[in-house]
């Protein structure tokens, strides 16, 4: 061997002996143990550690591992900003991805939004949300987002419920130890929040609806009295997580009602229109003094059904709620709103123009057109209905008015377990299933559209075929339905006189006459169950009576060459007693036509009869088992003689 070699071996040699002094020392000192993520207990009831080498991704991105989910130490990306050697909490996070919005470094991600890397940096958002939350948490996210998921489609599922599910599911695999209902809740409500500030970040729609953007055709309001809460339940001085999201804060609400109520004059009571009164249809109205908090809330949808806002009712139902959403709506939505519907929209507008000629600030308010719920429009006077009904506003379209009703449906089986609730979490529960409604809702919106827009191509290609239809049996052309419709709008603009004189009882009776007829003849054409038509002919039953006390008095004052025999006859004629001439006939024809005409109706009356009577007798032949044979000519002659028989006595009688 050279002696060139000698110098390169012994390097060699060194650097082997200083590798096995250093395995000897990691040999003399003592272990590290790994810390241990899961405890599992054999049969004797000892822990049996588990050490997993991947994470579990909650995401619906691949699986990696522990190493590369990670989030990165040093990087000055607005994904990446975010502290990682902290330990997180949701609230902890939270708190930085507020911080991150106040210090204006969104600005970088607003950028992306315009490029290709928008779809990146979503995801890399999302991941980051799903690796933090995997450090902070004890409780599972796949747990936290089933109870979600149930609670979106079973409202009123109790949380103390789905945990103690999870206690029956841990006893059932053999594991030990209980969950805390308290800590599942705050968890629960915590990463809810992180969550939403996620999708705020991704510039998700949380509570405006694609479709009516920027301008709305409707807005639909109305008040929920159901998700109610017991004043027992004492509110503490911990904030929500979603506190003015979707429910405005009650101070704002309170101090705008003052600011109305010390500007304008309010009429104490509940509205009337006609004969049905209106709970909602109230100025002003004290605070209850019984066991409730919030009493209610009331909530603003578009025409499509996804909410808008809402608000705590203290004081019932008063138009000053409404008024409060109407205004938040015109300042927020970047179009224009042009109708505002209502259950009582014929008492609410009225109250509207009052207060803006007290407050000029709002008179921009009354630029929305007015329109009535067209199912509630049933419930008020004909003329209400033709005045403010929405099927009688131009531009409507098929808007129906009455959204705000199936967001009852779902909310309202909630308030099973808010009413139970501390003030903090009804809010937040509350916005939660309001955030999944409108997803739902979003998501479903093109099909929805889709399946609306062809029917109402149907509707509208039978309606004009009925029209066309009904013109042609009528024989008049379109100027004169025009005509007609112009003289309908003007009646329904006039002034009722409830001042009991002749003229206010003769526009009493044209009213309930026209009415009972427009609702005998769609009992059913525009009715399905026997339940609505049996509602319906409750109603037609009632205006009937009205009818008969009109009448009366009508006679008592009404010559009695002009009086009326009978509603019911009434009913049935195109002529009302006070448009007649002076001859005694109602009608004004003759005497010799008169009995012309009555000769005719005898005539027809006979032959009326004749069929009834074969009808009976068939009957009869089908009850005691005789054989259907077809009547002899005599037999029906002796029938139509025994009818004509009967018509002449009773004429004689007569």
């Amino acid at each position: 061997m050279s002696d060139s070699e000698d110098p390169e071996l012994e390097e060699e040699l060194q650097a082997a002996d200083k590798l096995l002094q250093d395995m000897q020392n990691d040999a003399q000192s003592e272990p590290q143990p790994r810390p241990v993520r899961w405890k599992k207990r054999d049969r004797q009831g000892d822990f049996i550690p588990q050490r997993p080498s991947t994470s579990r991704s909650t995401t619906c991105m691949p699986r990696v591992s522990r190493d590369q989910h990670q989030c990165p130490r040093e990087e000055t990306s607005y994904v990446t900003s975010v502290n990682p050697t902290k330990v997180y909490g949701t609230e902890v996070l939270r708190q930085e991805l507020l911080q991150l919005l106040e210090d204006g470094e969104e600005d970088a991600a607003m950028t992306c939004e315009t490029s290709s890397e928008s779809a990146a940096t979503h995801w890399a958002i999302r991941n980051m949300f799903g690796c933090c939350l995997s450090k902070g948490q004890t409780m599972c996210v796949t747990a936290q987002q089933s109870f979600y998921d149930i609670k979106k489609a079973a409202p009123g599922m109790s949380l103390k419920a789905f945990v103690k599910m999870l206690d029956e599911r841990t006893a059932h695999f053999g594991r030990t130890g209980r969950i805390s209902a308290d800590a599942f809740s705050r968890s629960f409500l915590e990463w809810s929040a992180v969550k939403f500030e996620v999708d705020r970040m991704c510039k998700e729609p949380c509570f405006s609806c694609p479709a009516c953007t920027p301008d709305m055709l409707a807005v639909s309001v109305d008040g929920n009295r159901k998700l109610y809460r017991f004043q027992s339940n004492a509110s503490t001085s911990e904030q929500g997580n979603f506190e003015g999201v979707f429910i405005e804060k009650d101070e704002d609400v309170a101090e705008f009602v003052k600011y109305i109520q010390r500007h304008t004059n309010h009429a104490p009571g509940k509205g009337l229109c006609g004969s049905s009164s209106w709970t909602a249809a109230k100025e002003s109205s004290k605070k209850s003094t019984g066991k409730l908090d919030e009493e209610g809330m009331e909530i603003a949808v578009c025409r499509h059904g996804v909410l808008l806002a809402a608000l705590n009712m203290f004081r019932g139902e008063i138009f000053a709620y409404p008024l409060f959403l109407q205004r938040k709506l015109a300042a927020n939505v970047p179009g224009h709103i042009t109708f505002l519907c209502s259950d009582v929209a014929c008492k609410y507008f009225p109250y509207l123009t009052k207060v803006a000629q007290q407050c000029p600030e709002l008179r921009n308010l009354l630029s929305m057109r007015p329109f009535l719920s067209v199912m509630h429009a049933k419930a008020h006077t004909w003329k209400c209905e033709i005045k403010w009904g929405g099927a009688f506003q131009d531009g409507a379209g098929s808007t129906v008015g009455e959204e705000v009703e199936q967001v009852n449906s779902f909310l309202s089986r909630a308030a099973i377990t808010t009413k139970y609730m501390s003030k903090a979490g009804r809010t937040d529960m509350l916005t939660l299933l309001a955030l999944g409604w409108n997803k739902r809702k979003v998501e479903q919106l093109g099909r929805t559209l889709s399946q609306r827009y062809l029917k109402i191509i149907r509707i509208l290609r039978e309606q004009v075929e009925s029209l066309n239809a009904t013109k042609n049996e009528l024989g008049v052309d379109d100027d004169t339905l025009q005509q007609w419709v112009a003289d309908v709008q003007k009646w329904a603009e006039e002034t009722d006189q409830t001042d009991g004189s002749l003229g206010a009882l003769q526009g009493r009776i044209e009213e309930l006459v026209v009415i009972i007829r427009v609702r005998t003849q769609s009992l059913y054409r525009q009715n399905d169950s026997n339940k609505r038509r049996h509602r319906i002919r409750k109603v037609i039953l009632d205006e009937k009576k009205r009818l008969a006390a009109a009448v009366d008095d009508y006679n008592k004052l009404a010559e009695p060459t002009k009086q009326i025999v009978s509603s019911d006859a009434l009913i049935q004629t195109d002529i009302w007693p006070w448009q007649s001439t002076s001859e005694p006939s109602l009608v004004g024809m003759s005497e010799d036509a008169q009995k012309g005409l009555h000769s005719l109706v005898l005539k027809k009356q006979s032959e009326l009869k004749a069929e009834m009577l074969k009808v009976k007798d068939m009957y009869k032949r089908i009850l005691s088992y005789q054989p259907l044979l077809e009547m002899d000519s005599e037999e029906e002659e002796d029938i139509l003689d025994d009818a004509t028989e009967s018509d002449l006595s009773t004429s004689d009688e007569d």
